[in-house]
């Protein structure tokens, strides 16, 4: 778990923490750099923007055809467990031997 407190108050949540049985070390320092760095045995290992963290690395959106999409036609009982009891409804996945055995 990592807990972002001020550095005024450190010492205090330390001791908080202690009294509950847990462990609290100073792992990072945050400071007015738009930059996350990391050092590691007096080497700097991690150096990245702020603004690179901000997009978690990746594009938001994407685009998607759909090719060969057929209509579902079959009519889906009304009696939630005969349909699940059904292997062409019920989904297929690695839970469902725990999950329908019981039906």
């Amino acid at each position: 778990m990592a807990v972002v407190v001020a550095a005024s108050d450190a010492d205090k949540f330390k001791k908080l923490a202690e009294s509950e049985n847990l462990e609290a070390t100073t792992v990072a320092t945050v400071t007015e750099k738009a930059y996350l760095t990391m050092n590691f045995r007096g080497q700097q290992i991690v150096n990245i923007s702020r603004e690179f963290l901000d997009t978690n690395g990746a594009e938001k959106e994407a685009d998607v055809v759909v090719e060969g999409a057929r209509r579902f036609d079959k009519e889906i009982p009304r009696d939630f467990e005969k349909g699940m009891k059904e292997t062409r409804i019920r989904p297929q996945c690695l839970l469902e031997e725990r999950t329908f055995r019981t039906f």
